[in-house]
């Protein structure tokens, strides 16, 4: 299993700094140890984590969702995610009836 310094899990991931401290503060990732000169050092689990969070926020889940989805059994998540699912096609749904709407309007 290989580890990453903050940097590195950062640049693996597509997050910030700032990203990794704040799912940090709310238990969803945790580091695996420190370097000599006390880098917080993370692991593959970590990196797979940040990545599925990462996800799920490009999906709409706030953080407690977030936190919630981790706290439940695969079926469960499978239900959270289904449910989003649904409300994100309910919202597209909305938008092009928006966009035919305007594109009347404009004569397009």
């Amino acid at each position: 299993m290989h580890e990453y310094t903050l940097r590195e899990l950062c640049e693996k991931c597509g997050v910030t700094r700032r990203a990794v401290q704040w799912y940090e503060r709310h238990g969803l990732v945790e580091s695996c140890g420190k370097t000599e000169r006390l880098y917080l050092l993370y692991d593959d689990r970590a990196v797979d984590k940040v990545k599925r969070i990462k996800a799920l926020q490009n999906y709409g889940f706030s953080i407690s969702e977030i936190s919630e989805y981790f706290g439940k059994k695969p079926g469960e998540q499978k239900n959270m995610l289904l449910s989003k699912l649904n409300k994100l096609k309910e919202q597209r749904r909305q938008i092009n009836s928006f966009i035919k709407e305007i594109e009347k309007t404009v004569g397009k």
